[in-house]
């Protein structure tokens, strides 16, 4: 059976072939979650094959072997399959699992090779198959084109094709939109980066057996429930442990959920992804397992419960929840890893910012230059809802709260001059703005509410109105919100 492509498709695959007409011998393309790369491998394959060529597609993940098996079979590719546990056959076209293939002295032939999830091709094991075919032609395919230090590919291949960007995707109707909120992330002061990313084993540490653990776990389950409950979910947690430890804090709180790790057996894991498809579980929390490639397409809401400084891992899981579903509108993001943006110190700064944000995919990209050299979008965060968008909008789009404060008008009149003493111009004087009051009572509460260190209110305050507030300020916004301060007492 020949594929319905779509016409971007169609012109991927057209513009992949007339590369190596050209002469090039490495070629990436990027095809962002939701654009159809499986499917544009596979008509690729079909037509390489009925031209005699040997292909060998590589995958690291059981689930995308067989999901692209899956894809070969629906259009008759006749293929094998090579990974342990697998009966394997002879056929011209081979789906073969990296970490199985680089095991071997002997490999099959292959005229072109196929690279899913090209942003790890430069692990040893895809350097040792690679090196067993000098003259192959390659195609790599990611929807992520950067490196672990945010750089391109421009190493390991030698022209790129970008299918879509994410945005594109959404306004066609192939992905969904979103919504994303952001809450008081984990405190991971002084973590030390390892493979250039927050240390795992400090960063579970920290969720797992702290204080301020225990509070994002209670944060996490509170804020699904409250915004989300009975919508399938998955859970990006740090460890397995802390995997484990929010999964009971859901079925505590009578949430169906399940933990899921790479070191479960394969069948475990397909029951677990299979009752999450059926409904019958509502939040899978995870570690590893549905980051990459997975598609489930009931996914709703995206629960980030591990900071990253990756890039491409942060897209790679928050685009599980943009794939478009029956009854599906808009997919939900809860950053509680300060992934989005950050908070500390009162300011509101993008970290990655959001999925369909404009993006460099280009083979020499640098993202962590980019990202200090270019103007990057201003994000707002709502003081009701705790929704993140984009600065512009005077009203909150999640719950129709005021985002921009009104400032209060200032009356001058002209009096008869006359000296006034410097004490009577302080008294005349420290009448509290109302507004600035209505700003720290609002701030205070949410202060008491997220847990957030006493210092907090007074940045948060400055980074809207451009002020510390002064003692008089604060003792005012104290009493609006219930609290006695020494002058009333």
């Amino acid at each position: 059976m020949t594929p319905v492509l779509r016409q971007y498709q169609v012109e991927v695959i057209d513009a992949v072939r007339d590369l190596f007409t050209q002469g090039y011998r490495r070629v990436l393309l990027v095809a962002p979650t939701g654009a159809g790369k499986t499917v544009m491998a596979a008509d690729l394959i079909r037509r390489l094959r009925a031209s005699g060529q040997h292909i060998l597609f590589l995958a690291g993940a059981r689930e995308l072997i067989f999901q692209t098996s899956a894809k070969l079979a629906d259009i008759d590719v006749e293929h094998g399959i090579i990974m342990a546990g697998v009966r394997e056959r002879v056929a011209d076209v081979q789906v073969a699992s990296v970490q199985t293939l680089a095991r071997r002295d002997q490999m099959p032939v292959a005229h072109v090779i196929f690279i899913d999830e090209a942003d790890l091709a430069r692990a040893k094991t895809y350097e040792k198959i690679l090196a067993f075919y000098p003259d192959a032609l390659v195609i790599g395919m990611t929807g992520t084109p950067w490196r672990s230090d945010g750089k391109g590919l421009g190493e390991l291949f030698q022209a790129s094709v970008v299918a879509a960007t994410p945005r594109a995707l959404m306004d066609a109707g192939f992905l969904v939109d979103f919504d994303a909120v952001s809450f008081v992330p984990l405190d991971l002061g002084g973590v030390k980066s390892t493979a250039g990313d927050y240390d795992a084993e400090e960063q579970g540490r920290r969720a797992t057996k702290t204080e301020d653990g225990k509070r994002l776990a209670g944060d996490i389950v509170r804020e699904y429930t409250a915004r989300a409950a009975g919508r399938r979910a998955v859970c990006f947690a740090v460890t397995i442990e802390h995997s484990k430890m929010l999964a009971e804090q859901f079925v505590a709180a009578g949430v169906p959920a399940e933990h899921l790790d790479g070191e479960m057996p394969a069948d475990d894991r397909a029951a677990i992804i299979a009752r999450l498809r059926a409904g019958t579980t509502h939040v899978v929390c995870n570690v590893g397992v549905l980051t990459r490639g997975v598609d489930i397409p009931p996914i709703e809401v995206v629960i980030l419960a591990r900071a990253t400084k990756s890039l491409s891992l942060f897209l790679q899981m928050v685009g599980r929840g943009l794939r478009p579903c029956a009854g599906k509108t808009r997919a939900l993001i809860l950053d509680h890893a300060g992934c989005i943006v950050k908070q500390s110190g009162g300011d509101v700064e993008p970290v990655h910012g959001f999925p369909d944000d404009e993006r460099d995919y280009s083979l020499t990209a640098d993202e962590k230059k980019r990202a200090k050299t270019t103007n990057v979008v201003r994000i707002t965060q709502c003081r009701a809802c705790f929704s993140v968008i984009r600065s512009g909008p005077e009203t909150c789009p999640s719950c129709g709260a005021v985002l921009a404060k009104p400032r209060a008008e200032v009356s001058l009149e002209t009096v008869a001059g006359r000296a006034i003493e410097g004490q009577e111009l302080r008294r005349a004087t420290a009448a509290p703005n109302p507004v600035h009051v209505v700003a720290i009572r609002d701030l205070i509460w949410m202060a008491q509410d997220r847990g957030w260190k006493p210092a907090a209110v007074a940045m948060k305050f400055k980074a809207e109105f451009h002020i510390f507030p002064n003692k008089a300020l604060l003792d005012a916004g104290r009493r609006a919100a219930g609290i006695r301060t020494a002058e009333a007492a």
